[in-house]
């Protein structure tokens, strides 16, 4: 027969397994600092297989559909309202901006909740054009060929998550026209828009 010390220390763990469970279970949403960011690239590299890859500073501007959204893989959660390309290291680069705004698409995130490590969202719609010498070729992401963004999350001593480093992830090839297809590549900052101020995350 169970003694009252084994029944306590019973319903003790499963208490202790239960809150644990609620505390994970229910962190289901993402909820951030600010609606509006600025991604900065020093350099953004575009490269194809055909020709010598592009190296260009690449600026994407725009806003979260909300400041809180759903953990559901490929909901939409935002978009880029404004790119600028500057003057590239290599080859030369252009923004083709009246196919503005490209969406942003939520992915998965990486690590064991509640701590996570990065969050991987897809960007669709977005198109630039790159030159190499006499050769051009228009990249275009799409559903099927999204440019992957990683963004990694650092956590504050006091236990505050903020988002920092957007890498782009050159295991995702992009069709080029007129040539085979490419990859992106490069890490860049994230900040809210228009301020030096990092985005600061949290689960809900």
């Amino acid at each position: 027969m169970p003694t009252r010390s084994t029944v306590l220390l019973a319903a003790l763990t499963s208490a202790i397994i239960l809150a644990a469970a609620a505390g994970t279970g229910s962190a289901n949403r993402l909820s951030f600092s600010s609606t509006t960011f600025r991604a900065v690239w020093r350099p953004l590299t575009f490269s194809e297989s055909l020709f010598a890859p592009a190296r260009c500073p690449v600026t994407l501007e725009g806003r979260f559909n909300s400041a809180t959204i759903n953990k559901t893989t490929a909901a939409p959660i935002g978009q880029v309202t404004r790119t600028a390309v500057g003057a590239c290291e290599e080859n030369a680069a252009t923004a083709l901006t009246e196919t503005l705004p490209w969406d942003l698409t939520y992915q998965n995130f990486s690590g064991t909740l509640p701590v996570i490590g990065t969050i991987r969202v897809y960007l669709l719609g977005a198109a630039f054009r790159f030159r190499s010498g006499i050769s051009t070729c228009t990249a275009t992401t799409e559903v099927l060929h999204p440019a992957q963004l990683i963004t990694e999350i650092q956590r504050e001593m006091g236990g505050a998550l903020h988002l920092i480093n957007l890498r782009a992830d050159p295991s995702k090839f992009i069709p080029c026209a007129g040539f085979e297809h490419g990859k992106f590549e490069g890490t860049g900052t994230i900040t809210v828009e228009n301020r030096a101020t990092l985005i600061g995350i949290s689960l809900i």
